[in-house]
């Protein structure tokens, strides 16, 4: 952290907890295997996610598509029609960790909010499944998931993607191929997302340390994902931002001041705007990357959560 910065006190609080709970010689997140940092990212997603939410419920089921079976969980507000939107989704993680549970409390309320269905796909994660593979199960789910919609009880026209961090990497490169498949979608939700992995944005620096995500950390993330090549960061399929974008959904932004990643959603929205791509970017400038999906420690995070849902309600007419 280079300079003083004001912080929510329910961040703060967070933040002291973590400094008093670490002891000295515990190695850092980049020092460890990917099976103990998904532990690890485990035990911490139980309590983010700690809680239950009126007005929406969920099932868990396979989908079966051209990559195999994947597993995913479909979030169904209580008051939904017969044929509701629905929104895809990609958990973050930094491609490595993460799963079902990773934002289950976060998702139930986007969805009880937003009276959108919501379908959270458990795509392959890094080292194990580089990149493609975890972009591929997004687009596989979505192709299937568009093919199933009668038996979902979703209404194929109105069918949206989004995902946070690493995740909304994933949606948003998915939403470019589907486009470029003839298979468009009507709404793309972005929660404070990576899209150039060159890693040359200003914030990259600024906020390089002291706010729970730091650029070392998205480095090894990297580094397990596309590996160390820099013609691979630059590969639009790996880096979204850097893609052609005409012709996309309209798109929602939710960015962090204190996040290295805060000027990829800047540089996206930028864009976004030269593509005459409809767009509305949320900056957040007291919390941190990831609280979203902490709402049971971060309740000030529910905000953000209700701009995002009603966005999705708006756009896709729920």
């Amino acid at each position: 952290m280079t300079a003083k910065v004001s912080l929510h006190p329910e961040v703060s609080k967070m933040l002291e907890a973590a400094a008093q709970l670490a002891t000295p010689g515990t190695p850092s997140l980049w020092d460890i295997p990917p099976a103990m940092a998904r532990i690890g990212a485990s035990t911490k997603a139980k309590a983010w996610n700690a809680g239950s939410v009126d007005g929406a419920g969920y099932n868990n089921l396979t989908i079966n598509t051209d990559r195999g079976q994947i597993a995913a969980r479909h979030y169904q507000p209580g008051d939904r029609g017969t044929q509701n939107a629905a929104l895809i989704y990609a958990h973050g993680g930094g491609w490595i960790v993460g799963d079902l549970d990773f934002e289950h409390l976060k998702l139930l309320k986007l969805c009880a909010w937003s009276g959108v269905d919501i379908i959270s796909i458990d795509y392959a994660l890094a080292p194990e499944h580089p990149f493609p593979e975890p972009r591929d199960d997004i687009v596989a789910a979505a192709v299937s998931i568009a093919s199933l919609a009668g038996s979902l009880a979703i209404d194929p026209d109105r069918l949206g993607i989004g995902g946070a961090s690493a995740g909304a990497n994933l949606a948003l490169s998915a939403a470019i191929a589907l486009r470029d498949a003839g298979q468009p979608l009507s709404a793309i939700a972005l929660f404070y997302g990576v899209y150039d992995l060159r890693y040359t944005h200003p914030s990259f620096i600024k906020n390089a340390t002291g706010f729970v995500l730091e650029t070392r950390a998205m480095e090894y993330f990297r580094s397990l994902y596309v590996g160390d090549s820099a013609a691979r960061w630059s590969d639009p399929e790996a880096s979204p931002g850097l893609a052609r974008l005409e012709g996309l959904a309209p798109v929602f932004l939710n960015a962090v001041t204190n996040d290295p990643l805060c000027d990829d959603s800047h540089a996206l929205a930028d864009r976004l705007t030269k593509a005459g791509v409809p767009h509305e970017l949320h900056e957040y400038t007291d919390t941190i990357h990831g609280f979203t999906s902490m709402s049971a420690v971060l309740p000030h995070a529910d905000k953000a959560i209700h701009d995002a849902a009603n966005w999705l309600k708006q756009t896709l007419e729920t």
